[in-house]
């Protein structure tokens, strides 16, 4: 049973001394319900409304209570920026801790993505959503915090999928380096934070976030993911790692956008670009989509996901309210976890998403055939179950300059340009060995 599960239900109840009345619910997590509350100290024709997340409260001294301790210390450090989710004050209530935050009535991005379709084919409203997303990030990395769960669950946003809130600091840390291998959800994290092979001695939580903007600019441009778990026995990673245009050539994105993402997915971590170089970029695209006249064009494949992004939502496809519930799915399979100090992070699966269609993998070029439910991952997003309270460490990770093209040190060209060699990619052997290949690349050139 997740802890909140075992959280009592406040709907229709006051809390906060009768200031709070919670009235409808938001939403769950592994740790927490979201409820919407009114002010009742607030004018009748102008109701305020609030957020309310509702967690267990621990004793004082223990793991857990330390755990939320930090997750409150690190997102009242940032709240102070128009585009990070507010966080008003918190109160303990008997057994249970509530965090006051800004309702946002849009709801997530994953919503204003699978379900309203806000940013296809709108290069303007996509621009000034994601402008806003980096400069909520670049402002926590400014203010040492690291975010380390950046994925559009996480991303609040109004009806128009615009004026963009950053929300959910249960992951964020202060460790500049971090070995929490294993932490976050698999879709969105880097390699070296999924595998010790490649970040033995640690890994940059900077640049993961880094990693993680470049899913999320996938993910709102054609309502997909590049791949499932950014490691080797992955097909779309493997592809992407022999050849670094697969992206290109897998999604209806504009060439501008691709050489974004590859700089923001190289495999070592310091040649991804700062997120001041993001936005310089995404503000001089012209447009982050293929053109009506490259999509003639294209495979069948990136015909297919552009036209169903475009499409309405099928009936039925995604559940009609807003609560998705995030709770442990029995059916998913255990996510392993490298052995671990009893100070750091235990991982459990959850579901991934609830389309069976949108933000699912991209299907390799000339491959028309759909995808189904039953083709959806098992190793969904992750949450620990404990973690521990991070020092800070003042360790600065610099970032390459933009114009270093490290990440042509990991390609290996196919002997056909025209299809991306994905058979032997098929081969879990095969794809290790192509990915200790291109560690030991990175490694001979002294990076």
């Amino acid at each position: 049973m997740s802890h909140s599960e075992a959280l009592p239900n406040f709907l229709g109840e006051t809390v906060d001394n009768g200031r709070l009345k919670i009235i409808e619910r938001l939403g769950s997590g592994a740790y927490g319900i979201v409820y919407k509350a009114l002010d009742t100290t607030s004018p009748v024709d102008r109701p305020v409304h609030y957020a309310v997340k509702c967690m267990k409260r621990y004793p004082v001294g223990t793991r857990e209570a330390s755990f939320q301790a930090r997750e409150l210390k690190l997102h009242k450090m940032v709240s102070n920026h128009p585009n990070v989710l507010t966080i008003h004050r918190h109160f303990f209530d008997g057994e249970h801790l509530f965090m006051v935050l800004d309702f946002c009535a849009g709801g997530d991005l994953f919503v204003a993505i699978t379900e309203k379709h806000r940013f296809r084919r709108n290069t303007d409203v996509l621009r000034h959503a994601f402008v806003q997303l980096l400069d909520a990030v670049q402002h926590c990395h400014n203010n040492w915090v690291f975010h380390r769960d950046l994925k559009p669950e996480n991303i609040l946003c109004d009806n128009q999928g615009c004026n963009i809130r950053l929300a959910d600091f249960g992951l964020s840390t202060q460790k500049a380096i971090c070995s929490d291998h294993g932490l976050g959800s698999p879709f969105y994290m880097s390699p070296e934070a999924i595998s010790t092979e490649c970040s033995q001695d640690g890994y940059s939580t900077r640049h993961c976030d880094i990693w993680a903007l470049g899913v999320i600019l996938t993910n709102m441009i054609c309502g997909r993911n590049p791949w499932k778990a950014a490691e080797p026995a992955d097909e779309c990673f493997a592809s992407f790692l022999t050849d670094n245009d697969f992206l290109l050539r897998s999604l209806p994105i504009s060439q501008g956008v691709n050489n974004i993402l590859k700089r923001c997915f190289r495999l070592h971590p310091p040649a991804r670009p700062s997120i001041s170089q993001i936005r310089a970029e995404v503000l001089k695209l012209d447009t982050f989509f293929m053109s009506e006249t490259e999509l003639v064009h294209a495979s069948d494949s990136q015909r297919a996901i552009a036209q169903y992004y475009a499409d309405p939502t099928p009936e039925g496809e995604l559940s009609s309210g807003s609560d998705r519930d995030l709770r442990d799915d029995p059916n998913t399979s255990s996510c392993e976890v490298s052995s671990v100090d009893p100070d750091e992070v235990y991982v459990y699966p959850m579901p991934p998403f609830d389309s069976p269609q949108l933000l699912l993998p991209p299907q390799f070029p000339g491959d028309s055939s759909s995808v189904s439910a039953s083709d959806i991952s098992s190793d969904g997003p992750t949450t620990p179950d404990t973690h521990s309270v991070d020092p800070i460490d003042m360790v600065e990770v610099p970032d390459l300059p933009g114009e270093q093209d490290i990440d042509k040190f990991a390609v290996f060209p196919s002997s056909d340009p025209s299809r991306i060699p994905v058979k032997s990619a098929k081969s879990g052997l095969a794809s290790r060995n192509l990915w200790k290949r291109a560690m030991r690349r990175l490694k001979a050139m002294g990076i």
